[in-house]
């Protein structure tokens, strides 16, 4: 919409194919971390924020001194947003929110 350069068309079609896709998984997270908020249990969205960083900017430094170009980096970005939501998800799953009991008078 905004130019007709050729490499700026084939790099924004490029992370739309590759880590656009993710995003579901992302949304996934995102809704889990906000209810891990409400229900003030902050130990799995930390964590799972920490997976996201590791992988994501261990998969694009990766990309990087292989030489493998900005499809390489765009699957890193993508795998690190399904491994948030994936963390998440799972995590909730094997230990959900448990209601905290009043404090004994």
């Amino acid at each position: 919409m905004f130019t007709s350069d050729p490499a700026t068309i084939a790099a924004c079609v490029g992370y739309l194919t590759r880590a656009a896709p993710f995003y579901i998984l992302y949304g996934l997270g995102l809704t889990l971390h906000f209810g891990s908020q409400g229900a003030g249990r902050m130990g799995v969205p930390v964590a799972a924020v920490l997976v996201r960083l590791v992988v994501t900017v261990g998969g694009g430094w990766l990309a990087i001194e292989l030489g493998q170009g900005l499809d390489a980096l765009f699957w890193a970005m993508g795998i690190g947003l399904a491994a948030y939501g994936i963390v998440m998800g799972g995590m909730l799953l094997l230990r959900p929110w448990q209601a905290r009991l009043p404090a004994k008078r």
